[in-house]
């Protein structure tokens, strides 16, 4: 993949989230909050037809605030869904988010070599430069 430079525009290509598909049953799963990298693998582990994918989450407050966070979700068949948001994201906490963008950076396939500790340096690289062009258009 090419070097991003959120400064010129370059941006990681925008996807929609869906439902989780039917087929695929996460209740035998622990699915914990601030684990998203675990909680997309452990799907990908379970199916071989799911993929795992590192990227953006931009979310977007009631106040036009917006911060880019690294997070990891799945995809199915051109579908994209994030199990960490079905299960855990509800409340107060998420009353205050209007909207979230998705924003992929790399997809894995079950077969790749997959670091679930630690998001990678062009990942955070991506995030912190649209962290800093957010700051500039606030300013």
């Amino acid at each position: 993949m090419k070097n991003m430079n959120v400064k010129n525009g370059d941006y990681p290509k925008e996807i929609k989230i869906s439902d989780k598909p039917n087929e695929v049953e996460i209740d035998d799963l622990t699915i914990t909050a601030n684990k998203c990298q675990q909680n997309s693998f452990s799907v990908l582990e379970k199916y071989d037809e799911v993929k795992y994918v590192k990227g953006i989450l931009l979310i977007i407050d009631k106040e036009n605030c917006a911060k880019a966070l690294p997070h990891a979700w799945n995809e199915k068949d051109g579908n994209y869904f994030d199990v960490t948001k079905e299960v855990i994201w509800k409340g107060e906490i998420f009353e205050e988010i209007v909207n979230k963008k998705y924003l992929v950076v790399k997809i894995y396939s079950k077969d790749d070599s997959i670091d679930v500790e630690s998001f990678s340096d062009e990942t955070n690289k991506i995030a912190k430069g649209i962290n800093q062009e957010l700051i500039k258009r606030d300013k």
